[in-house]
């Protein structure tokens, strides 16, 4: 888990989506003083190539040599080619410098048990000497941890009397850390915390950074209570699952049966409370389906991971907060998590329309395989309603038809985006020229500096429009194949 989560940062330092209108290789002029940071630099913009290459050629660079691999299609990556390429440069490159100031319990210990236990884990891994993505020196690292324990900052000074005021107080310890290393170390005003981050998976983490919101304004949060509601950033935070973590360590087996051993088909055992968790009750609380088993107090006869074990979905409803150990215990027992948040609205699940199903074959199709189906059928009434069609072709294909509007919709907005970015490159480029023409380079170099991190933004938005251009065609490519299955079906018939 550790490991992914290394994954998940290093794209989010590292990786930019690629595309054919980047140059193979962009390294930024930089004064000849600071050769260290031009080092990092020059490392970050050949990961970029590469991961660039990656996607355009549709290979992994290091493939022949490993035996690698990559499904192009039928993959849970959005993109294969871009993720192996990047965790390639992030095993072989990437570098982490860890802070040493501070004392514990706040600072260089967390917990590691529970579902805190991911804040203790990371430390832990992070000042362990023979982490290969440690920095033996801070000049040589890409990235940098800031080795701060929310969850102990809550845990040792938190009191019943200060419940009003202690988000500032945490804030405080935060704000003051960073003041110690800002002043001892070049590294955060170098690139005012864009490369720095920490690790919590509390509560109150996300509201950190809300205290001096300029302070914290490039500063990366891996955050498992990913909640944009309370200021989670998904361009610039890194999401990461809780970790309830049995004795102090983490399994490295899985404990689940055989699919086709599975007899529970969704189970959940929790709390009742929030609003999507009061629809799962209120439709599947009482048990009187053995296929889908929902508990908010789990009898002492059933042992949850024995149950895990047996069910092919393990539901993941959102409570009061986003956060949730469950979809890390589903993984871990071959189970496959269900998200469920509520975003506004929770749709109700819909009775069985038994009086309108007799003879229908949308519904006889839905009905294949009993209850087991369930899901099916009340996917196949949504589409019902929404396209007025009754015949699995006809409704099937105005819904293809109408996906494929969206998708040249999107990619005709991504070119428009991708015209506005292009041509504030070209000007850019032009004020960059200027700049470095005008022979006192010394006197413009901060600012020279910032519009080559504005090209660079530009570049990495014009990279992003591609990538997504790319997939959405690729979508587009996938409904008119189906759409052609279907007409054959119905010639068929």
């Amino acid at each position: 888990m550790t490991s992914t989560l290394y994954s998940l940062f290093f794209l989010a330092i590292y990786a930019t989506s690629t595309s054919g209108l980047l140059q193979d290789e962009y390294v930024p002029k930089i004064k000849k003083a600071d050769i260290t940071f031009a080092r990092v630099e020059e490392q970050l913009a050949k990961a970029r190539s590469k991961i660039s290459k990656a996607i355009v050629e549709k290979r992994i660079a290091s493939t022949e040599k490993n035996g690698s691999y990559i499904p192009e299609r039928m993959t849970i990556y959005n993109n294969p080619f871009a993720f192996f390429q990047s965790h390639t440069e992030m095993i072989k490159t990437f570098k982490i410098w860890t802070y040493k100031e501070g004392d514990i319990p706040l600072m260089h210990n967390g917990p590691m048990k529970y579902i805190y236990s991911i804040e203790g884990d990371f430390i832990e891994e992070m000042e362990r000497k023979e982490n290969p993505l440690v920095a033996n020196h801070p000049d040589e690292a890409h990235a940098f941890f800031i080795p701060i324990s929310i969850t102990n900052i809550v845990y040792y000074l938190y009191t019943p009397s200060e419940n009003i005021g202690f988000i500032e107080r945490i804030q405080t310890i935060v704000e003051d850390y960073i003041g110690v290393i800002a002043e001892k170390y070049p590294y955060w005003n170098r690139s005012k915390g864009a490369d720095h981050f920490f690790v919590s998976c509390h509560d109150w983490a996300p509201f950190v950074s809300r205290g001096n919101p300029k302070l914290f304004k490039n500063f990366i949060r891996v955050l498992c209570n990913a909640n944009s509601s309370e200021g989670f950033i998904p361009r610039q935070d890194v999401s990461m699952t809780e970790i309830n973590a049995p004795l102090d360590n983490i399994p490295k087996t899985s404990t689940g049966q055989s699919p086709y051993n599975r007899s529970i088909l969704a189970f959940f055992a929790g709390g009742n409370h929030g609003v999507v968790r009061q629809k799962l009750f209120q439709h599947w609380g009482n048990n009187s389906d053995h296929d889908i088993q929902v508990y908010n107090h789990l009898p002492k006869d059933k042992n949850y991971t024995e149950l895990l074990s047996q069910s092919k979905y393990c539901l993941c409803p959102s409570g009061y907060e986003v956060a949730s150990s469950r979809a890390t215990e589903a993984i871990y027992t071959g189970c496959i998590p269900e998200w469920w948040v509520y975003d506004g609205r929770v749709t109700a699940t819909r009775e069985r329309r038994d009086e309108s199903c007799v003879g229908d074959e949308i519904c006889a199709m839905a009905a294949r395989g009993g209850r087991n189906n369930i899901v099916s059928r009340r996917v196949i009434d949504d589409l019902i309603d929404i396209s007025g069609e009754r015949s699995p072709p006809k409704y099937l294909k105005i819904f293809i038809e109408q996906q494929i509007t969206d998708h040249c919709r999107f990619i005709a907005r991504m070119h428009d985006e991708i015209r506005t970015s292009t041509n504030l490159i070209s000007q850019l480029n032009v004020l960059i020229a200027e700049l470095e023409a005008s022979g006192d380079y010394e006197e413009v170099f901060d600012l020279v500096m910032e519009l080559w991190d504005d090209r660079r933004d530009e570049q990495d938005k014009v990279a992003d429009f591609n990538r997504l251009i790319d997939v959405a065609e690729e979508k587009i490519h996938g409904k008119e194949i189906d759409l052609e299955m279907l007409e054959a079906e119905g010639n068929d018939g």
